[in-house]
């Protein structure tokens, strides 16, 4: 473990802890989150405030292992995470915010993540909203621990779209943006989801 810098944290603004040869902690007033320098190891996010709470682990399926890993401010970048397309992650008081960076028409037309879902009810509000519960307690609203949901999508010209879903199958999250919306969209085009 290397200490990088001791900072004061301010309120808005992420502060990276330490690094490994492996990841990235970063901290925020009630979150932590760790990425890793490749996408063969999940991205894990957790409160820092409830120590007994499980953490949320997303990996990323069929994402390039060896994709670019770069860290700037509160930004995370995987460049070349799939096929003309990049991952971006930016880290605020709220939560994480996640773009899906399709650079050209090869991008894949899904994208899915492994959750540990086995410690959570995952109940779907909608076809692009998704609540994760302690397990057990999906009718006690105070049990809510994660939400996850893909607002929007938008162009080159910032044309946008909220055609946008998920599925979830058992532990499998996928990402489905809507083929025809992007088929008449001018690149690049980032899908938005947020965490």
């Amino acid at each position: 473990v290397e200490i990088v810098e001791v900072i004061e944290v301010v309120e808005t603004v992420p502060v990276i802890i330490f690094t490994t040869t492996t990841d990235v902690e970063v901290s925020t007033t009630n979150t932590e989150f760790k990425f890793p320098q490749s996408l063969s190891e999940s991205i894990v996010v957790s409160y820092k405030n409830k120590p007994n709470d499980v953490p949320l682990s997303m990996y990323i399926l069929g994402a390039n292992a060896s994709s670019t890993f770069s860290a700037i401010d509160s930004t995370y970048l995987y460049t070349g995470a799939f096929t003309d397309s990049d991952l971006e992650y930016v880290v605020n008081e709220n939560g994480i915010k996640e773009s899906i960076i399709l650079k050209d028409k090869n991008h894949p037309n899904q994208f899915q993540y492994r959750l540990n879902g086995e410690n959570f009810d995952i109940v779907q509000i909608s076809s692009s909203t998704l609540e994760l519960y302690k397990k057990g307690e999906s009718e006690n609203p105070l049990a809510k621990m994660y939400t996850l949901s893909a607002p929007k999508m938008f162009d080159g010209l910032g044309n946008e779209s909220t055609n946008l879903s998920f599925v979830v199958e058992g532990d499998i999250l996928t990402l489905i943006p809507d083929a025809t919306w992007i088929a008449n969209a001018v690149y690049p085009i980032v899908v938005d989801p947020t965490i």
